[in-house]
């Protein structure tokens, strides 16, 4: 027992009694003087425990407490808003030792020879960039996109040609939860001029590390015609895109859902400014004052940036204005400040400079800070001339903003300027480095340089977290050169001009790395874990530095990539170790300037690292490779034994001696640190979680033997046998596989232990309490389910016992749907085995409740829906998922077989179909007719037309039917087109019965002409039939009829060619087929092809002119030409074949081909027709002979052409009058005999009808009488029969009006 302590003495004026004596002094002494960062927070348990004289801790507990103490004090690095205080800085630290260089060039990669090609042969545009989360270059060529690996040589191409538009910009983002399969990791977000669509991508890992993707087209696209999208944003949080184009300010958002909303598609393009200007190109916009003066140009984005940890959106447009947008579902602009704006509130601690001058001055980028790494600083905009502006944007009362605070101001709250212009920027690390200089006080020996011209003409910057800055600057050659700075991190947290606090100023290392070609873009390929997740600590790259290479920054050039890595504290110590100064100091002045500037116990820590190897560098090939040269680690291991100083006795301390007197070295300090940060992301949980994994996994062994492990293996497969006994500690308890094999090791005890009597549920639940893992609840829900199946068929599955067993076994099931293994013909699962086990007793409606919902459950993200929609595209992910439903429904379809052959057995037996068993199948059919899943009623109707059960789909009264026969007949399914317009007979609906079979006759199905005709004519039929539904429109109808008859018209003519091409000899034998065969196999021909390739040039005259009816070609000569050639070739075929007069056949053939054209005014004009008739009678030879009268009898009562009679009249009375060739002499006396004849059929005809007067009315019969008496009055109009006849009808009518 430790004693008391003693009272300590008063002490006396002047007196010091336990002040210690000065200890030896060592060389080291003047680096000594300050406690270190360890000492400074020492355990409390340590010391409370020794000056209450508790108990001894032991050894291993104090260690213990000296990491928790290191690991909160590594935690506690003081948050960004501690460094940025309200004032400017500009002190770098540009080192000439390159061993002291914040960043080091990584590896060139230059483009592909095959792309270079293809840009070559570019017609419009090319563009370049790369996506670093993939480690992939792409490069867009016109319309073609194309990815590479940019890691590998000779790397292969992955393309995107599949649409036709200038591809403008491209981005990678992160998708939306919910709407694409997992394995659809990004986005690619096209933009081209038209539309702008979205490409899905799946990344996998090779063996090597290596990182391969895959392309898919999701088939999301919306219009951006005239936008010209030139800045594409995504939200990783939410998966919103953004983006918006050249001409104006307006910010637009792509939305997309995985299905259809009731008043939206999968698609949305949503503007959120709506100024009007959407479609508008810039040079079309004008102001008011355009009129009288200069055009006005709208202001357009220059740069957009998504902060997600505070939810808004930053922009900067070409007016020097940054906008702040609140990221609500409506997004709105919540702020709006302009340079110049900014400026004026920052004259109180900013000198007049030209670097900030509103007139010269633009700002050229915009780089967030994220809410985990700052609270009031949370936006870095950077200036032409260099300087970055550390902006505050908060919300009302000064609190920090979100979607819901929006932000009610913006101020600037500290300049950095560049490095001054001076030689002295550029020197060796010291700790002499000027102090945040306040305008209006001094600022000692480090005064700001508000002039420097360092980085004036920046034309771009890039700031990534925790502080790495680029800057690209344009030289006085034309040429770019990049500055980069990274926060001394280090040196930031310790100061030795500071003894007792640590440093609270901004601390950077410059560098200059030349670039191979003008910069794109700068990209994070890699980068290191933030040590928290909170501002405070979230910048202390020290805390690990072990727990990554470092990160990796990837550059965009017009030659190719270059990537440079972030260089780690160990990284620099270890180039010190290999390149030291070549300054007088050397390696030991190196090594007092790493202690000057970071102390003893960071020295320590890091010479440990290196000498444990932990240092990288870049070798000679461009790879990290570990620094293990035994010089150099020989020399770290020294700096750490010889820098590491000596405990010190603390004479002082108010304990009674022992350890806790001793102040301990910084180098037990340096080894708490380094220790501290090895062991710090598995210091808590993850360490208990392995450990409670292997007690589980050893319990879980220790059963496998009690259960006896031969008889246990005896019920396995072979294959999972063999796995089983390959298997390793190390596989059971960390790998998917061995959780695999656990499960099936856990099936064959359960039925084992069931075989032997067992009851399943006490066996679960041991199992489930000795080791959870291997044996979840879900397991033990499916051992209870499959036990309650098994004691149904004990009780009976027709009882009333029986019954109630399988609904609460299908409940449980039901309850792991999404776990349950499925399946097939040459494998177990739980679902296959419950579908065996309810068939045989009888419980259809329950296997296929079972089915169908497990199918729901394991496709509970309904990806199969938008694969079968898709038309199911090759090599996609969501083919699986079909592929799972398929299995489930391949089930359903056997109890379905199952069901109708043990039914229709018993139908066909003595006893028939028994009540119970007719029950049985309407309840399973009730279950497959209540569900409307579309993927599982398309699998269904595919099966009934594979089984030849399409008879079972006319009874089917559901929308869904005609839905799927349609979309089977749109891919040219000729039974199922058929099965389609016979399923609306069966439900009366006629008139969407000929719609199809209209359109079978227009479609591509590979029918012959006469089955088309066969179609038209079934259609004009159903067409006309009586409607039986109140809302079919009688207009829809007629449309509809006028359809059908118009391609029936077509039909009959384009078979009339086929008949007639069929008898014609002039074809010859290797012409014939191909005519015929076009005619007769290849659709309904366009009315214009049969014309001019077949009726035309056959000289099927009568054909062309039933077209031209068909056509309503209404062209006169036209129609007079094939009228004249065809009476010609009619009469020469009569005349050759000498089997009738000429005339008489003529006659016929004219009288047929009119009531084909229905008599028509315009294909069968008789003021044409009749005097071509009649002079062909006079002036063909063949026609020698024939009947003086016999063109007019042609159209005279018998003739069926039912022509009016007064209509042939006023025609041969102007033949008669005109007095033309060849109606002169007898030949017009003649004509004039054609007259009479004609006035005497009128009369005939007139009185045949009983009609009150002749000629049917007054006025027609006084114009007849007066045409008589003319010709009567003629000289040498009439002959003496003529002549004779006229008078009788005169007197005929004097005598009838009683004259």
């Amino acid at each position: 027992m430790a004693a008391t302590p003693a009272t300590p003495q008063r002490q006396l004026p002047g007196s010091y009694l336990n002040t210690p004596g000065p200890p030896p002094r060592s060389i080291f002494d003047q680096y000594n003087q300050q406690p270190t960062r360890t000492q400074q927070q020492q355990p409390q348990s340590q010391q409370s425990s020794s000056q209450a004289g508790g108990p001894q801790i032991s050894n291993i507990e104090r260690a213990a407490a000296q990491i928790n103490a290191t690991l909160r004090t590594e935690a506690s690095y003081p948050e960004l808003d501690v460094y940025i205080t309200q004032g400017v800085s500009g002190d770098y630290e540009l080192p000439t030792n390159p061993a002291w260089n914040p960043y080091q060039p990584l590896k060139w990669h230059d483009f592909p020879a095959r792309i270079l090609e293809q840009a070559n042969l570019g017609s419009v545009t090319t563009k370049m960039g790369f996506f670093a989360p993939l480690r992939h270059a792409w490069a867009a060529v016109d319309n073609c996109l194309y990815l590479w690996d940019y890691t590998v040589p000779n790397p292969e191409l992955i393309g995107f040609e599949e649409q036709r538009n200038t591809i403008e910009s491209v981005a990678l983002v992160k998708p939306r939860k919910g709407v694409f399969v997992a394995d659809i990791t990004h986005l690619l977000v096209v933009a081209t001029t038209a539309e702008m669509l979205l490409l899905g991508v799946a990344v996998q890992k090779t063996e090597t590390g290596a990182k391969t993707i895959a392309l898919y087209n999701t088939q999301m696209s919306i219009p951006t015609r005239g936008l010209g999208v030139r800045h594409i944003e995504g939200s990783a949080r939410s998966g919103r895109i953004f983006f918006a184009g050249s001409f104006t300010e307006d910010l637009y958002e792509f939305r997309y859902q995985q299905q259809e909303g009731w008043f939206s598609g999968k698609t949305q393009r949503v503007c959120h400014t709506k100024s009007g200007l959407r479609l508008v190109e810039a040079a079309s916009v004008r102001s008011l004052t355009g009129y009288i003066g200069q055009q006005q140009k709208p202001a357009t984005f220059v740069q957009m940036v998504v902060d997600d940890t505070r939810e808004q959106l930053y922009t900067l447009n070409d007016r020097n204005e940054i906008k702040v947008w609140s990221l609500k579902e409506n997004v709105s602009l919540a702020l709006t400040r302009t340079f110049q704006a900014l400026m004026t509130k920052v004259n109180h601690f900013v000198p007049q400079t030209d670097l900030l001058s509103a007139r010269s001055t633009t700002l050229v980028s915009l780089s967030p800070v994220p809410a985990t790494e700052g609270r009031a600083v949370s936006l870095i905009s950077t200036t032409n001339t260099g300087c970055r502006l550390y902006l505050s944007v908060l919300a009302v009362g000064g609190s920090e903003t979100t979607a819901q605070r929006p932000p009610t101001s913006m101020e600037v709250k500290h300049i950095r300027f560049p490095p001054p212009e001076t030689d002295t920027a550029s020197r060796q690390p010291s700790n002499t480095s000027s102090e945040v200089a306040r305008y209006g006080q001094p600022s000692g020996a480090g005064m700001v340089d508000t002039s420097s011209r360092y980085l004036y003409r920046t034309d771009m910057a890039y700031r990534f977290p925790p502080g790495f800055f680029f800057a690209f600057v344009q030289d006085s050659q034309g040429g770019e050169k990049m500055f980069c700075t990274a926060p001394d991190t280090a040196r930031m947290y310790y100061d030795g001009s500071s003894p007792t606090h640590p440093s609270m100023r901004l601390s950077e290392f410059g560098q200059h790395i030349p670039l191979n070609g003008p910069m794109t873009s700068v990209q994070l390929i890699s980068e290191d874990p933030p040590a928290t997740s909170t501002p405070l600590g979230f910048g202390n790259e020290l805390a690990v530095q072990y727990d990554s290479p470092g990160a990796e920054i990837g550059i965009l050039t017009s030659n190719g990539i270059q990537t440079i890595r972030r260089r780690r504290l160990v990284d620099i110590f270890a180039s010190l170790m290999r390149y030291a100064s070549q300054d007088s100091e050397g390696l030991q002045g190196d090594i007092k300037r790493f202690i000057r500037l970071y102390g003893r116990s960071e020295t320590a820590a890091t010479a440990l690292a290196v000498a444990c190897s932990k240092g990288v560098d870049v070798s000679g090939e461009s790879r990290v490779a570990s620094v293990s040269e035994p010089h150099i680690l020989e020399k770290a291991r020294s700096v750490f034994i010889d820098q590491g100083g000596k405990p010190e006795y603390n004479a002082n301390a108010n304990v009674d001696g022992g350890i806790d007197s001793v102040r301990p070295s910084a180098r037990h300090d340096g080894l708490a640190l380094y220790i501290s940060r090895l062991v710090r992301s598995i210091w808590r949980a993850p360490l208990m979680t392995l450990i409670s994994s292997i007690t589980e996994g050893i319990s879980f062994v220790n059963v496998l033997f009690e259960e006896r492990l031969e008889d246990v293996l005896a019920l396995l497969s072979e294959d999972t046998k063999q796995k089983v006994k390959q298997l390793t500690y190390e596989t059971l308890f960390t790998s998917a596989v061995g959780r695999e094999l656990a499960k099936e090791l856990v099936k064959a005890i359960v039925n084992r232990n069931i075989a032997t009597g067992s009851s399943v549920e006490t066996v679960a639940e041991a199992l489930k309490r000795r080791c959870g893992n291997f044996c979840s609840a879900d397991d033990v829900t499916i051992f209870k389910a499959q036990e309650l199946v098994k004691r149904a068929g004990q009780a009976g599955p027709q009882t009333e016992s029986g019954r109630l067993l399988l609904n609460e076994s299908l409940t449980h099931f039901k309850h792991v749907a999404p776990i349950l293994t499925i399946g097939g013909d040459d494998s177990e699962g739980h679902l296959k085995w419950a579908v065996l086990h309810y068939s045989d007793m009888k419980f259809y409606a329950g296997a296929l409740q079972l089915c169908l919902n497990v199918a729901d459950a394991q496709d509970s993200s309904r990806l199969a829906l938008g694969y079968l929609r898709d038309e199911k595209p090759e090599n996609d992910p969501r083919k699986a998922a079909f592929g799972l439903r398929q299995r489930c429904y391949h089930f359903v379809f056997a109890i379905i077989e199952h069901v109708d052959n043990t039914t229709s057995a018993a139908e066909q037996s003595p006893a028939g179909l028994s009540n119970l068993d007719a029950k049985l199948r309407d309840e399973a059919y009730d279950v497959i007719a209540s569900n409307e899943d579309f993927v599982f009623q398309t699998s269904l109707y595919d099966w009934y037309l594979e089984t030849a059960r399409q008879d079972r789909l006319l009874e089917i009264p559901s929308p869904s039917v005609p839905k799927y026969l349609a979309l089977k007949a749109a891919a040219l399914d000729l039974p199922a087109a058929n099965l389609l317009w016979r399923y609306y007979i069966h439900n009366n609906d006629y008139l969407e019965a000929a719609a199809v079979q209209l359109q079978l006759a227009q479609g591509l199905f590979p029918l012959s002409l006469e089955q088309r005709v066969g179609y038209l004519s079934r259609a004009r039929t159903n067409a006309s039939t009586r409607p039986s539904l109140l809302f079919e429109s009688r207009q829809s109808k007629q449309s509809l009829l006028r359809q059908i008859d118009d391609l029936l018209e077509v039909a009959n003519i384009q078979d009339d060619l086929l008949q007639r091409f069929k008898a014609d000899p002039r074809l010859s034998a290797e012409r014939r087929p191909i005519i015929l065969d076009a005619l007769h196999n290849h659709g309904i021909l366009s009315i214009d092809e049969l014309f001019n390739k077949y009726a035309d040039q056959a000289s099927y005259h009568d054909l062309c002119l039933q077209i031209y009816q068909v056509a309503d070609h209404r062209n006169p000569a036209d129609i007079r030409a094939s009228w004249a050639a065809y009476i010609a070739a009619e009469t020469a075929t009569a005349a050759a074949a000498q089997e009738v007069q000429p005339w008489d056949h003529v006659a016929n053939a004219v009288q047929e081909l009119g009531l084909k054209l229905g008599v028509s005014d315009s294909t069968f004009p008789l003021r044409d027709l009749l005097p071509l008739l009649l002079r062909h009678a006079i002036l063909d030879p063949s026609m020698a002979g024939s009947p003086e009268t016999w063109a007019l009898d042609i159209f005279l009562p018998p003739s069926t052409l039912s022509i009016a009679l007064e209509a042939l009249l006023p025609i041969l009375e102007q033949l008669y009058y005109s007095n033309e060739h060849p109606f002169v002499g007898v030949e017009r006396r003649g004509l004039a005999g054609g007259i009479v004849h004609v006035i005497e059929a009128w009369m005939e005809e007139s009185l045949r009808r009983g009609d009150r007067m002749p000629f049917g009315g007054e006025a027609e019969m006084e114009g007849a009488v007066d045409l008589l008496r003319r010709l009567l009055a003629s000289r040498d109009g009439l002959g003496r029969e003529a002549r004779g006849r006229a008078e009788e009808v005169l007197g005929r009518v004097a005598r009838l009006m009683g004259r």
